[in-house]
């Protein structure tokens, strides 16, 4: 399908409510493969940018897109679209335009227990092996090698990448008076809502007794470890090598940067920021930005949280 310039600008003006510069309507009809970055521009591709140093005059594209920080250009060879978030521009045009969808496939060596529920335009790729009892709803896919375990549900048009696994009992164990450790049953699952992403080599435990529980729209990155009884919530963004400890609650939006570790029991507030490598030893404040150790350190007198969190990164 052929991507046109004016296309392209109706929807930014719309969606974004982009102001358009150096509109030349001999370019509207120009067809778009895709997009290019502005130190390897070429034509029929999409530029976007954040860099107040821009170096416009070599971007060979059609089209720009900036924020109202940059100059603009006086080319007109090279329209220029002004959006508060070229980043989420990119975004949300590659989504929507640009973005490969191949026809569902089930594999023919995917393994699916008879008594599973798939919907309408499920994929599920070589090797993957899903459980009895799984429900899996309409535009999921799953790629190569997945695992999914018995009763799991997993929402509408979610991304479950390479190698990962769902619903495996986590790791549960208490000592006996003979110190020998008795692995805890966990007859709980996992619940994922809709437009969820589970990385390459995740692991996503079953609730010991209540339910792993994530919310619509999280992304999770590759190799993220998420225990059990851990529910997260709404939209939150999980980078690589995150380590969840079992029952944390994650409230909306948060961010959780590379290799950071949540304490079991912990509670990130809603908008929390958790710097890379960061560990998390107590529970967040909301909106708010978390580096080093972030343990039970109290305020000391005349200090504020912000002063903490300086100091928390200082003694790290």
């Amino acid at each position: 399908m052929s991507i046109n310039i004016s296309e392209i600008l109706s929807y930014l003006s719309s969606a974004m409510q982009a102001e358009v510069y150096n509109d030349n309507k001999n370019l509207h009809e120009q067809a778009l493969v895709g997009f290019s970055t502005h130190d390897k521009s070429s034509e029929n591709t999409i530029v976007w940018s954040n860099s107040i140093d821009l170096d416009i005059e070599s971007i060979k594209a059609p089209l720009l897109i900036i924020n109202d920080e940059i100059k603009i250009p006086e080319a007109s060879n090279l329209i220029v679209a002004v959006v508060n978030d070229p980043r989420l521009a990119f975004a949300k045009i590659s989504e929507k335009f640009f973005k490969n969808s191949p026809d569902p496939i089930i594999h023919k060596t995917a393994f699916i227990h008879e008594s599973c529920d798939l919907g309408k335009g499920v994929s599920i790729g070589p090797y993957c092996v899903v459980g009895e009892n799984t429900k899996i709803g309409e535009g999921t896919i799953l790629q190569n090698h997945v695992t999914v375990y018995r009763d799991v549900e997993i929402g509408t048009n979610c991304v479950l990448k390479s190698c990962a696994v769902v619903g495996e009992e986590g790791f549960g164990v208490a000592r006996d008076d003979d110190e020998a450790l008795v692995k805890m049953h966990h007859s709980g699952t996992v619940i994922i809502g809709d437009n969820v992403e589970l990385g390459s080599n995740s692991t996503t435990c079953r609730g010991t007794i209540n339910n792993t529980i994530i919310e619509d729209g999280v992304k999770s990155d590759d190799h993220v470890h998420l225990a059990h009884n851990c529910h997260i919530g709404r939209n939150v963004a999980i980078t690589a090598g995150v380590v969840v400890c079992g029952s944390v609650k994650i409230q909306e939006n948060c961010w959780l940067g590379v290799n950071s570790s949540i304490l079991e029991g912990v509670n990130l507030a809603k908008n929390t920021t958790v710097g890379i490598g960061c560990v998390v030893l107590r529970d967040t404040e909301p909106d708010s930005v978390y580096v080093g150790t972030v343990s039970y350190t109290h305020l000391r007198a005349h200090e504020t949280r912000e002063d903490l969190v300086c100091r928390l990164l200082l003694e790290k």
